[in-house]
């Protein structure tokens, strides 16, 4: 047995409701062009379908009406005739009859000329018919009078009932739609008699107002339909374009509203979207503004707020426990009882003015060091910051105070050591230097006279005596290494290692390392490489730093390989020179290679019994790379080999406008000794260093004079004027850097090179002073010969290029007493004649030049063989792209700018490039 069903409840049928109405309502809203659409094609459908019925109808009706016309017209006609025609003819004796054609002077009987005129009427209308018929024809009009249709009964018994009313219908006659319309043919009074008494009448029974007949008027209406509808066809589509004009119209007007509904329901979404972005805004607001009084009264600082009346309106409780009020105390009043009594005042004078002009009445608002005073009158430092809130018309000034008593204590412990430690340094500087200087000096002596004594005994001692004061040279000068480094290091870690940059060709730098360690090679089984990238730029930083770098690296390779090669590289990448030192000696392990690199550090123990070293080299090369603006890094693999990359900028730090272009001696070339008579001044309070210095430059041709004072050096130098002057820094009563001074300020003696030999390194400072030539005790003979060898000749010509004149006259005035002679040339082509037809020794050349500029200049001389070599300065006011500097390095000996130069740096660039080609290797 199934389930009643449940009848459905008032909720649901009015849920049921609500929910159609709102499709409906979504789906206009949604398509409301399509439902406009749909309901435009519906009520077309329905006014077609009106219209259809509305023509029929009217078609009809002007049918029926116009049928009634000719209807009424008949009778009316028939009427007129009988009693205006046949009446009158009677009396006159003309007879009346049907056969009138047949009778002579006869007229046709009235329902005879009622015929006739609708036969001729049928033939004018376009198919209309008019026919009169009865039941009752007479014997001559059977054919045609009687019922011969349905219509004609169907009329002829509607007639008989309602001979006053009409009978009509439309059907189709002979194929096409007509209007058959029928009237009652009443018996007339005239006609009474006549019917009755005739004696070929079908019925004698006639009284007046029987119907007699019917008269149908047959109206077809094809031809009307076919008018009427090409008439509603035009109408229907003028209805059609206004329709659809007036449906696009409102389809625009609908899309520009649907448009703006769009537009307005964005808006709405954006406003619930602001409205619950905002509450949710309001709800972080109070969640911060939870947190932000958590923090508030969590900060270990005290926090202090004032309002736009200097009122306290925040005071949290690290506040409260550092000066001991309570927020309630202090909420609404001024801060001046956690002020010192003497800063009151100015406290509310200076917060006063700040909160109506804006003017701070502290120079900043940050980490400032103000006292702070408890409730129970106790003072103590603080740290405050102060920070303003503008919001709207109302600022807010928020302070954050800390108490500094404890990091005052430390600060002031933190002093006590660093005097303490600032004199230990001092103390360690003035131990180093002393014991720099009491230790360098006998081992300068040492190594000194030992060099002597193997010079001049070679053939004389024997070998073994020979090979003993070998050992003696080597371990002195191991010793001497040794003090070096500590020295080095010492001055690293104080941070008072100078750089002293110069410009210099890699190239020759590394040829000077290789000719320097081959005497450290031994075994034939080890072979040096030298793989230098081809147009290497010069290399602008101190050049002894590199080449100490490099030194240590390769000696490094030659201790820890015992056969093989070692390798040095240099290439140029993105402005950097990038050297590597690779051998194939032991190899490091990967353990050891975060190690290696620190102070006192080997591999391992066993390498260090084995190899030697105190584990300062690499730590020393390193940091001196790295003052240098550089790194240096390491690859190894354990029996395979290691190469460390010393990465270097090709400019350390920012080129100067002046470069000086250092040159370094080659190998190939040998010394020139000079000319017999040449003195050489030697100012050293070391007796032993003047002895050496005559032992070692006599054999060279040079006649050393000795002074142990400064007083006594600058007296020699008045009275000899000698070629050059070797002098000491460290000496009793007045120091070198005095008498350099002085003997540069001194017209007799300025002129005369100053070569400064001592074992404190300050070559910027020695230059500075004018110093020709600046070397490091011990000396060595060689460089000594080669420093000597670069002092210019008596004469010189110097060739200036310039189409300024007065860049001339100033060149000239410049050297005027010096030693060159000075010719000029206007501009590149007159520079080329004045060399071919005599040589000068230096060429000062600007490059911006009428007819042919310096860069043409250069490279025509460069492309000839005789002047390949001659020595080209350039003095420009031109500034120079990194490329043109690139070009004029592989082809220039030094450049000069305009800006800035002076004398002095004119006459130091050319002493030192007149004789930069002549330079001499030294001698072992």
């Amino acid at each position: 047995m199934q389930p009643a069903r449940r009848p459905l409840s008032t909720d649901t049928v009015r849920q049921a409701v609500a929910h159609t109405v709102a499709a409906c309502v979504r789906l206009l809203h949604e398509r409301t062009i399509l439902v406009l659409l749909l309901l435009f094609c519906l009520g077309m459908g329905c006014m077609l379908w009106y219209v259809s019925r509305l023509q029929s109808n009217l078609i009809a009706s002007i049918a029926l009406q116009d049928a009634s016309l000719y209807a009424q017209a008949l009778a009316e006609f028939r009427t007129l005739y009988t009693s205006e025609v046949v009446e009158t003819v009677r009396s006159h004796g003309i007879e009346v009859t049907h056969d009138y054609m047949t009778h002579a002077g006869a007229i046709p009987l009235p329902v005879t000329l009622t015929m006739l005129l609708g036969k001729r009427i049928s033939a004018h209308e376009a198919g209309a018919q008019i026919r009169l018929y009865s039941p009752y024809p007479f014997p001559t009009r059977r054919a045609e009078g009687g019922l011969h249709d349905a219509f004609g009964q169907a009329a002829w018994d509607y007639l008989q009932r309602n001979p006053t009313t009409s009978f009509h219908r439309v059907e189709e006659v002979q194929g096409r739609p007509a209007l058959r319309y029928a009237t009652a043919d009443l018996m007339r009074p005239s006609c009474v008699n006549c019917h009755n008494t005739h004696p070929d009448s079908p019925k004698t029974n006639w009284k007046t107002g029987d119907v007699r007949g019917v008269l149908e008027v047959i109206f077809p209406l094809d031809i009307a339909v076919a008018q009427t509808h090409q008439g509603l066809r035009g109408t229907f589509a003028l209805m059609v374009v206004m329709s659809v004009l007036g449906l696009s119209g409102l389809a625009l007007v609908i899309g520009r509203l649907r448009r703006g509904s769009a537009d307005l329901d964005q808006r709405a979404r954006r406003l619930e979207s602001e409205i619950a972005e905002r509450q949710r805004v309001e709800e972080s607001l109070r969640e911060s503004e939870g947190k932000y009084r958590h923090i508030i009264n969590a900060a270990a600082d005290a926090i202090i707020s004032l309002d736009e009346h200097g009122l306290v309106c925040e005071f949290n409780s690290a506040a409260e426990q550092m000066f001991g009020f309570t927020k309630a105390e202090l909420l609404g009043k001024t801060l001046t009882p956690i002020m010192p009594l003497h800063l009151r005042d100015s406290h509310t004078a200076g917060l006063q003015r700040y909160l109506t002009t804006g003017q701070r009445h502290l120079p900043h608002w940050h980490s400032i060091e103000l006292p702070g005073c408890t409730k129970d009158g106790r003072e103590f430092p603080l740290e405050v910051s102060f920070s303003l809130l503008e919001a709207g018309d109302k600022k807010f000034l928020t302070g954050v105070l800390r108490d500094i008593t404890d990091r005052k204590r430390v600060e002031g412990e933190l002093h006590k050591a660093r005097a303490t430690a600032e004199a230990a340094t001092q103390a360690k500087s003035v131990f180093l230097a002393n014991m720099s200087h009491e230790l360098r000096t006998p081992m300068n002596a040492i190594i000194g006279f030992s060099r002597l004594v193997m010079r001049r005994s070679q053939d004389v001692l024997p070998q073994r005596q020979y090979e003993n004061l070998e050992k003696i040279l080597i371990s002195a000068e191991h010793l001497l290494t040794l003090i070096n480094d500590i020295l080095d290091l010492s001055k690293i870690e104080a941070g008072r290692m100078e750089i002293h940059p110069v410009s210099f060709p890699l190239e020759a730098l590394v040829d000077v390392c290789l000719h320097t360690l081959e005497p450290m090679v031994q075994s034939e089984r080890i072979r040096l490489v030298k793989e230098i990238e081809a147009d290497l730029p010069l290399l602008a930083t101190d050049q002894d730093k590199v080449q100490q770098i490099l030194m240590n690296l390769l000696s490094n390779a030659v201790k820890f390989t015992t056969e093989g090669t070692i390798t040095i590289t240099a290439r140029h990448h993105d402005g950097e020179i990038i050297i590597a030192v690779a051998d194939t000696g032991i190899g490091i392990p990967a353990e050891a290679l975060e190690h290696i690199f620190e102070e006192f550090r080997q591999v391992d123990s066993s390498t260090t019994r084995q190899y030697g070293g105190t584990g300062l080299g690499l730590s020393i090369s390193r940091r001196l790379a790295q003052l240098l603006g550089g790194d240096i890094t390491v690859q190894s693999t354990v029996g395979v080999g290691s190469t460390f990359t010393v990465t270097l900028p090709l400019h350390y730090d920012a080129a100067p406008l002046v470069t000086r272009v250092a040159t370094l001696p080659s190998p190939e070339e040998s010394i020139s000794p000079p000319e017999s008579d040449k003195i050489i001044l030697a100012i050293d309070d070391d007796p032993d260093v003047i002895y050496l210095l005559r032992e070692n430059l006599t054999e060279a041709g040079y006649r050393v004079v000795g002074a142990t004072s400064a007083e006594e050096g600058l007296q020699q130098a008045r009275a000899l004027h000698p070629l050059a002057i070797t002098l000491d820094i460290l000496m009793p009563h007045k120091d070198g850097w005095q008498l350099l001074h002085e003997l540069k300020t001194d017209a007799t003696t300025r002129d005369i090179p100053i070569i400064v030999l001592s074992i404190v390194d300050n070559k910027a400072l020695g230059y500075q002073l004018g110093a020709f030539d600046y070397l490091l005790k011990p000396f060595d003979r060689g460089a000594i010969l080669a420093t000597l060898a670069r002092i210019p000749p008596q004469r010189g010509r110097l060739l200036v290029v310039d189409d300024d004149v007065q860049i001339v006259d100033l060149v000239r005035q410049f050297l005027e007493g010096e030693p060159y002679e000075v010719v000029a040339a206007a501009d590149g082509q007159e520079a080329l004649e004045a060399i071919s037809q005599q040589r000068p020794d230096i060429v000062l050349l600007d490059l911006l030049k009428p007819h042919l500029d310096g860069f043409a200049v250069i490279e025509r001389l460069r492309q000839d063989a005789r002047y390949h070599q001659l020595p080209i300065i350039v003095l420009t006011a031109k500034t120079l792209t990194a490329a043109e500097y690139a070009r004029l390095a592989q082809s220039v000996r030094t450049v000069l700018q305009k800006q800035g130069w002076g004398r002095d740096t004119l006459r130091q660039e050319l002493w030192g490039i007149l004789q930069a080609s002549r330079s001499p290797l030294p001698e072992g």
